[in-house]
């Protein structure tokens, strides 16, 4: 998701090419250019919003709180995957 987030920035939010953000984070542009090509499916809240989910589901899996780890994923996802 972290590197998603920092193409799109570059790519879709910027209007970078897919070679110069590829080299800005360090990245071969072939790669880059399949993650460019998902980011332009993403809005800049939704990436948030997917980060965050993945904060709260890693907490979960470590035995943050009460919550289960399995309805939890079933939720994010289900809310998430299109």
């Amino acid at each position: 998701m972290r590197d998603l987030a920092q193409i799109h920035g570059a790519t879709v939010v910027e209007g970078a090419s897919v070679a110069t953000a590829a080299r800005t984070i360090g990245m071969h542009e072939f790669p880059a250019g399949k993650l460019a090509e998902a980011a332009r499916k993403w809005s800049s809240a939704e990436i948030a919003d997917a980060i965050n989910g993945l904060v709260e589901l890693d907490a979960i899996s470590k035995g943050d709180g009460e919550r289960a780890w399995g309805p939890a994923l079933t939720r994010w996802s289900a809310a998430r995957i299109r």
